[in-house]
């Protein structure tokens, strides 16, 4: 890694524990990329549960040439969050995947889906880095500056066709590939 890892905590005392663990997972995360640029992780417990249980939200932000990787745990959908080491380890389990994904479609050797539906970009924030594609059957998919492929995220405008590939995310539907399609 070409910088140090950044970790913070917020409410969370780091135990020797705790920072051994997220250091061997950072580690893991270095021995899979030798590209990677930065690591940043925070770990927070947002609100304090007295009866059912402290839940933890961790954070880990991946930056490599191009692109940044953010996993984004959030405890209210995550019941095994009331253990914080498992919630870390989740989270870079979650980021090792994407990790290698990222890789892959660098390389190029994406998948490519047989039945990758099509739709209209309906709306465009530029400033924000998103936006939303309408699908065939008229409901909202949102996709990320980072999941456009060809051409470039300002390119894309309101009413533009584009190929993609839906998945479901933490908050509904988004799009992990756009493909901007000729007028």
């Amino acid at each position: 890694m070409q910088t140090p890892p950044e970790i913070a905590y917020r409410h969370v005392e780091p135990t020797e524990s705790i920072q051994a663990f997220i250091a061997e997972e950072i580690k893991r995360l270095d021995a899979l990329d030798d590209r990677l640029m930065a690591c940043r992780v925070m770990v927070e417990l947002p609100e304090h549960r007295h009866r059912r249980g402290d839940l933890y939200h961790v954070r880990i932000d991946l930056t490599r040439p191009g692109t940044e990787i953010v996993v984004d745990r959030h405890p209210a959908k995550h019941r095994a969050h009331e253990d914080i080491l498992q919630a870390i380890g989740e989270a870079f389990d979650t980021m090792r995947a994407r990790l290698l994904e990222e890789k892959s479609k660098q390389r190029g050797q994406v998948k490519r889906h047989d039945s990758q539906p099509e739709g209209r970009v309906r709306t465009v924030f530029h400033g924000l880095g998103y936006g939303f594609i309408e699908a065939p059957d008229g409901h909202d998919v949102y996709f990320h500056r980072n999941a456009v492929k060809n051409g470039s995220f300002e390119d894309i405008a309101e009413g533009a066709r584009v190929r993609y590939v839906e998945e479901q995310g933490d908050e509904g539907p988004q799009a992990s590939v756009v493909e901007l399609l000729g007028s």
